[in-house]
């Protein structure tokens, strides 16, 4: 086989998580089983999908679907990748957001990388030469100055090349918003491709043998200093957030990071993770860190879950929460900052005072 648990060993709790699927832990004969709202393959939301947690192994009980998978076949559905090859850049993307290390393979140099750094495929700075927008970001909100301040790109068509042990490989990167990713210090480290067709399989392509965006926090080199932060989960989220602290005036008194899904890497042994990033701001001022995840059950109980480790080392940790089923995307900019105003010291109690989406 080329994919099994013991070569790339994804987690399907966090893979749910991250795609912010809804699910609920049930207990059986078999061990741990999650039972999924919505079925992949038939689309009905009648909690009837029922995944192994340990063997991936799953069913869906819907009179009309009846459909067994296994965890490939699971991420491929929900991805709806009409190729492996993408599903396989998924699966292996997740795992190293998970601490999975690759096989190493001695390889030649990837044609992209250069002593100074990572170089991105074929793009147009935005706003474009005449002064032109893309209509994908004008409907978002997002004009000339935000694209500028985020340094959003747009590719046509450009490519990523990499090395692997059958030879150079090439990621297009087509019709795709170009998002840089830095660390805190500024450097780029990675990137993101947007599609702005709707029409690609995935909406985000990542690069292949580049460092995961699991370790970093998106936005985290604009936001030195401040005493006060945002975690949002994604990049339009954090660009959301921001236009409402601008709109507000409030963007003085806070920043904004985005923490690419609804977990945080936190490695106790201090590892290249996000806490490692969170304690480097904190010798910056860093003091209070808002919770800003989507309006939803799941994303709440995660907040929690990443407020209580990161409450242990020092920071006054706050759960701001949106209308339900919305994200800083879609909704009104006060809504975005009233969520922060409003938001909720952290306390263990919080678990046993309920769930505000439920």
């Amino acid at each position: 086989t080329v994919w099994d648990d013991e070569h790339r060993p994804i987690r399907l709790e966090y893979y749910l998580q991250r795609e912010g699927i809804s699910y609920k832990k049930t207990y059986g004969s078999s061990g741990t089983q999650l039972n999924v709202r919505t079925c992949p393959f038939c689309g009905q939301s009648k909690w009837k999908v029922y995944i192994n947690a340990d063997t991936g192994l799953g069913n869906c009980f819907s009179g009309s679907c009846q459909k067994k998978f296994n965890k490939f076949g699971f991420v491929k559905a929900v991805s709806q990748a009409d190729n492996n090859s993408v599903v396989y850049e998924i699966i292996e993307n997740v795992c190293k957001e998970l601490g999975w290390i690759p096989k190493k393979i001695y390889r030649q140099p990837i044609k992209n990388v250069t002593n100074d750094g990572l170089i991105l495929p074929a793009n147009t700075p935005l706003p474009l030469p005449n002064g032109d927008n893309l209509e994908y970001l004008l409907r978002r909100g997002i004009d000339n100055y935000y694209t500028q301040l985020f340094d959003l790109r747009y590719c046509e068509s450009g490519e990523w090349r990499f090395n692997t042990e059958d030879g150079e490989k090439v990621q297009v990167f087509q019709k795709r918003i170009i998002i840089p990713v830095r660390d805190l210090d500024g450097s780029l480290v990675t990137f993101q491709g947007r599609d702005i067709t709707g029409l690609a399989p995935n909406k985000y392509q990542f690069p292949s043998q580049v460092a995961s965006t699991g370790k970093l926090l998106y936005n985290g080199n604009n936001i030195i200093g401040y005493n006060t932060i945002i975690v949002n989960e994604g990049v339009f989220d954090v660009i959301a957030t921001q236009m409402a602290l601008d709109k507000s005036g409030l963007s003085q008194d806070f920043g904004v990071v985005g923490s690419f899904g609804k977990h945080l890497s936190i490695n106790l042994q201090g590892a290249d993770d996000q806490l490692s990033r969170f304690l480097s701001l904190k010798k910056q001022g860093l003091r209070t860190i808002i919770i800003m995840w989507d309006g939803e059950s799941m994303a709440y109980l995660d907040a929690l879950e990443a407020a209580q480790k990161l409450n242990t080392f020092g920071f006054n940790l706050k759960i701001a929460t949106l209308p339900a089923g919305k994200d800083p995307n879609e909704v009104y900019y006060t809504e975005v900052i009233d969520a922060i105003k409003n938001a909720k010291p952290y306390s263990n109690l919080m678990i046993l005072q309920g769930n505000p989406y439920e």
